[in-house]
């Protein structure tokens, strides 16, 4: 039998609302030349009959059923079987472009990388944002140099947003019974593989903030990142690349706010403050945000056991919850004296907060020694740019709650 060009592996675990879709968008493949291995991993929710009525009698789909072992066990379940010479990796609750094969394939013959990357087009319930799959500055199309831990530092470590030579994989596999497999995987390619090929166009749609995802996970399984970034420490430390400690805390700061920054229940955000803040304690690392907007400014003020923000109620405001708030105290009209916290807000009736809006409020009073912030903030006619009499109904009125406080800031997307 001739060997596919191609091979795509698919885990699949209780994934069931979503996995006819990954399904489909492999079939709309316009590159004809490939094989897609769906492993379900012991699905519970019956994703694993989904994706096999989807993929009906398709030649070119396998299904492999396995007891449940993890994503790791599954995607290196599809690396043993997989034929094609090339290797892609899609989860069942994302979808590719039609063309990801074809344009990704392509960047590999062009180029002649080993491995290749693009953009991703990222999927919230409320909207779709365009990511580049780099943190910060945008990479221009061709050959990205992985000599340089800070700058590999920056790229998406995950493996769905990219298309492989096989023989990469030859002894390489997924760490079984771990949580954010990836980093491990990708840093070791990144030491091996040579140039990553870019292509600067999102080719993957990925799906954030579902039930179940892992990288949005709300239980104790974020306090697995520690005993990544141990490995990751000696991973990165035995590379022949330039600042590997300055990479290495630059990747830690952005790996634990990351994971922080989906974390709601309050008790749990104040166990891992603490756990994060031994850990850069006892690693003698430094946190470093490399200048990156999106990580929490006030996340070095909790680490060093201070307080970022104290809240203010006045009757019939409503309380600040969910995840993505830095560390703060809640506290109902009249306030005590002294008010804990470096910064203080004060929320009237009706009103709420974005928690994105204060992070980046904090971010700039940090930044400039300002001892007040003015915001703009959405009313039922419209956006009061909080200064003037101003009030223009705006798309950015999108991207906020009722009576919504956001800071004059900029946001990428």
């Amino acid at each position: 039998m001739t060997s596919p060009r191609v091979s795509v592996i698919v885990p699949v675990f209780n994934t069931a609302p979503w996995v006819a879709e990954a399904i489909a968008s492999l079939q709309a493949q316009t590159l004809p030349d490939f094989e897609v291995l769906v492993i379900d991993d012991g699905s519970g929710d019956g994703a694993g009959d989904v994706a096999a009525q989807t993929m009906g009698a398709d030649p070119r789909f396998r299904l492999i059923r396995q007891a449940h072992g993890g994503l790791s066990r599954a995607r290196n379940r599809g690396l043993d079987a997989a034929r094609g010479s090339v290797i892609a990796f899609l989860d069942s609750d994302d979808r590719f472009h039609p063309e990801f094969l074809q344009r990704m394939a392509a960047t590999l013959h062009r180029t002649g990388a080993r491995w290749a990357a693009c953009g991703i087009d990222l999927l919230y319930p409320g909207g779709c944002i365009a990511h580049s799959g780099v943190h910060g500055r945008n990479p221009p199309n061709g050959l990205i140099a992985l000599d340089d831990a800070i700058e590999v530092g920056r790229i998406l470590p995950s493996a769905w947003n990219k298309i492989y030579r096989r023989d990469l994989f030859r002894d390489l596999r997924f760490r079984p019974g771990t949580l954010f497999e990836d980093h491990e995987v990708f840093w070791t390619l990144a030491q091996r593989a040579g140039p990553l090929a870019y292509r600067d166009e999102a080719l993957v749609q990925h799906r954030r903030m579902r039930p179940g995802q892992i990288t949005a996970c709300e239980d104790d399984g974020a306090f697995a990142i520690f005993d990544v970034l141990e490995r990751l420490r000696g991973l990165i430390a035995s590379g022949c690349v330039a600042h590997a400690s300055a990479g290495f805390a630059q990747l830690a700061t952005r790996l634990v706010h990351e994971r922080l920054a989906v974390i709601g229940d309050p008790d749990r955000r104040e166990r891992f403050v603490a756990a994060a803040s031994r850990w850069f304690r006892h690693s003698a690392v430094d946190f470093d945000d490399g200048g990156d907007p999106w990580i929490s400014a006030a996340l070095k003020l909790s680490l060093a056991g201070e307080v970022p923000l104290s809240a203010i109620l006045t009757p019939g405001a409503h309380p600040p919850t969910g995840a993505g708030w830095p560390q703060m105290h809640v506290h109902h009209w009249p306030p005590p004296h002294p008010l804990p916290g470096r910064f203080a807000m004060i929320l009237g009736p009706g009103q709420t907060a974005d928690a994105m809006a204060v992070q980046a409020a904090i971010r700039q009073l940090l930044a400039t020694g300002a001892d007040m912030m003015v915001g703009a903030y959405r009313q039922p006619e419209g956006v009061h740019d909080g200064w003037t009499v101003a009030t223009q109904p705006t798309r950015d009125a999108a991207l906020s709650g009722s009576s919504s406080v956001r800071p004059f800031t900029r946001f990428r997307g």
